[in-house]
């Protein structure tokens, strides 16, 4: 049954301008979606659209607890364990393979989640996913070199409840070269 899929992946592809990395009205540009090796463990959306998170990383041990927490009143971030994030941009400064998730404001009608699977080479699949009260919003499961260390090392000196600290987790791709898999919106108000 998969063989069709997989069949009609390699048509489009191999056709030249068929697909340039753009995806949907919000996904994001650049890259390919060729991955070979770089998107191993990445599951492929079967049906795309659907209200809620896809499959996560079949691979990949987790690297530190999930960041669990949620934004403050004044703008600020509050995490359950403030050192988990600690953790992951360590694990990012350091290339540690493995995968780190974040969990922000979680069962309510705005949320953000996430992953970065970050590969032996310095390179690393990032995806984000949330509820966007009536709507959800799923970003390609994007690959590429990770930001400088310098970057990471910069990310720790800030605060711990300053959301540019959760930015650089967010944020800890230095470029995309190839999408894993396309990312989609799906919406309860039709």
């Amino acid at each position: 049954m998969r063989s069709p899929a997989i069949f009609c992946t390699l048509v489009l592809v191999s056709l030249p301008g068929c697909h340039d990395g753009a995806t949907g009205e919000s996904g994001t540009s650049g890259g390919t979606t060729d991955g070979g090796q770089e998107c191993a463990c990445i599951p492929e959306t079967i049906e795309p659209g659907q209200f809620g998170p896809p499959d996560p990383p079949t691979c990949g041990a987790a690297l530190c607890d999930p960041l669990v927490g949620h934004e403050g009143n004044s703008g600020g971030l509050v995490l359950e364990e403030p050192t988990s994030l600690d953790c992951a941009l360590l694990k990012l400064r350091d290339r540690v393979p493995g995968l780190l998730t974040w969990e922000i404001n979680p069962n309510e009608s705005f949320t953000d989640l996430g992953y970065v699977l970050i590969r032996g080479d310095g390179n690393a699949v990032l995806r984000s996913y949330g509820a966007r009260d009536l709507d959800y919003h799923v970003s390609d499961a994007q690959y590429g070199p990770l930001k400088p260390s310098d970057f990471f090392i910069d990310c720790l000196a800030l605060p711990v409840d300053d959301i540019a600290r959760m930015d650089c987790l967010r944020m800890a791709l230095d470029s995309v070269t190839t999408v894993c898999d396309p990312g989609w919106d799906a919406s309860w108000s039709g």
